[in-house]
């Protein structure tokens, strides 16, 4: 898995613009490695 311990700052900017922030523990390719989490996290957004 990548390492993305230099991308707090995109999460910090989408806090400042009060933009809603979500997290999941996966690389680029979420739809492969987590295809459940993510289905549910856009479900759960676009309601």
């Amino acid at each position: 898995m990548t390492d993305f311990k230099d991308f707090h700052f995109m999460a910090w900017g989408a806090k400042s613009y009060a933009w809603d922030y979500y997290y999941l523990k996966t690389g680029h390719d979420a739809m492969v490695t987590l295809p459940n989490e993510l289905a549910s996290l856009l479900q759960r957004v676009s309601e």
